[in-house]
């Protein structure tokens, strides 16, 4: 039997070290911009919730948008409501060219949100379309259905979310499509006026395709989303991309900020969320 030299096992040695550093680093970036997406998906989607519950209060009392605190609007933004229409009928119309909101986010473009009673009242059917909408320069397209359950057996009114969306990326031809269907539950604001006490609860799971293949994502512990925050501050939801190893992304104690950790197999990494 041949036997290498020192040289050249240093050499291999060289050889499997650099090939495993290369597959983790290319392993890392396709998980860490897998996670950016679902993570962009998921919380753009929840952000279309607040919009349209802050868009009907400034409606409703009577302000424009450029006059209240409403983190999801900025100056440019417009809100007409008609409630003689059937449905009633809500456009919030951040013009045709960026609009930079209170949260850091620039949208432009049209979001139709059509109701079938108050958003408040068991029964009631609201749904969002839109027209040339974008969101950091990201196309939404698609259909978000939100159905008022009400009360549970604790008092916190719940609300079933169903979304078929297509986001077109800014930065890459193609695009990602999310079909999910949640349940809101919101535990904390509901009987006051004022938004930046309002807490909700989501569960639920959905599909989402893009390029790289698919994914599906199930939410294991409930996310918790406080108005006042940009991300999910606390929950856990297991993503299951094909062809490769499951995982866990957890959102945190509860902290508002922009930091989760992800657990594959026994190797846990802390990321930053956009």
């Amino acid at each position: 039997m041949k036997t290498l030299s020192p040289l050249s096992n240093f050499a291999l040695m060289l050889f499997f070290t650099f090939f495993l550093s290369s597959c983790k680093d290319l392993f890392d970036r396709v998980s860490h911009e897998e996670f950016e997406k679902t993570e962009f998906a998921e919380i753009t989607l929840a952000d279309l919730g607040d919009i349209a519950d802050q868009a009907y209060l400034i409606a409703t009392v009577g302000l424009k948008s450029l006059e209240t605190e409403q983190p999801k609007f900025g100056v440019c933004t417009i809100i007409t409501l008609d409630t003689l229409a059937s449905p009633r009928r809500m456009i919030i119309d951040y013009g045709t060219v960026n609009c930079l909101c209170r949260d850091g986010k620039y949208r432009r473009g049209t979001i139709i949100v059509t109701f079938t009673g108050p958003y408040r009242k068991t029964g009631t059917v609201t749904t969002h379309t839109f027209n040339e909408f974008f969101v950091n320069d990201n196309k939404l397209e698609g259909t978000r259905t939100v159905t008022n359950k009400g009360p549970n057996n604790t008092g916190s009114f719940e609300f079933e979310i169903e979304a078929a969306v297509k986001i077109t990326l800014k930065e890459e031809k193609g695009a990602m499509e999310w079909n999910t269907k949640h349940l809101r539950t919101w535990i904390q604001g509901y009987n006051t006026r004022e938004w930046k006490d309002d807490v909700y609860t989501i569960t639920g799971g959905g599909n989402f395709n893009w390029a790289k293949g698919s994914v599906s994502r199930t939410i294991i512990v409930p996310l918790r989303k406080e108005a006042t925050c940009q991300h999910f501050v606390s929950g856990t939801v297991k993503i299951v991309p094909s062809a490769r190893q499951e995982r866990l992304l957890d959102y945190g104690d509860g902290t508002c900020d922009n930091v989760a950790t992800v657990t594959i197999g026994n190797q846990t990494y802390t990321i930053k969320l956009r």
